[in-house]
């Protein structure tokens, strides 16, 4: 950014500045560095009757964090933890929002009684 402030005031002329820049781009002369901005947006799907059927969000258009699925009548059916577009585990609930089953990463399953509690 100094270079640039240096070539504008040191030329009159923008033109005769700005082709010094791109030379001293293309001979390696000065070092690029680009700048990259996270792109977040929260995501909130809607089934036909206006009960929420997924929430989460979105980081680079990848899901990322904690995600949250319901049934068409409003119950919390289960949640899943995601990490640069790759789930990490999944919680599945009872009608009576007890566990159900979880799942890792690798896909191992461990099944809960209607307790609650692990088998």
């Amino acid at each position: 950014m100094m270079l640039k402030l240096s070539v504008k005031y040191f030329f009159k002329s923008r033109q005769i500045g700005s082709i010094l820049l791109i030379i001293l781009i293309l001979a390696n002369k000065i070092p690029l560095s680009a700048q990259y901005k996270e792109t977040k947006h929260r995501v909130n799907v809607l089934y036909k009757n206006g009960e929420p059927k997924e929430k989460g969000q979105t980081r680079n258009k990848k899901k990322n964090g904690i995600w949250n699925y319901y049934t068409e009548t409003g119950r919390h059916d289960h949640k899943e933890k995601w990490k640069d577009g790759k789930m990490r585990w999944a919680i599945y609930y009872t009608p009576k929002h007890r566990k159900a089953k979880t799942i890792n990463s690798k896909g191992d399953t461990t099944y809960f009684k209607d307790c609650g509690c692990a088998p």
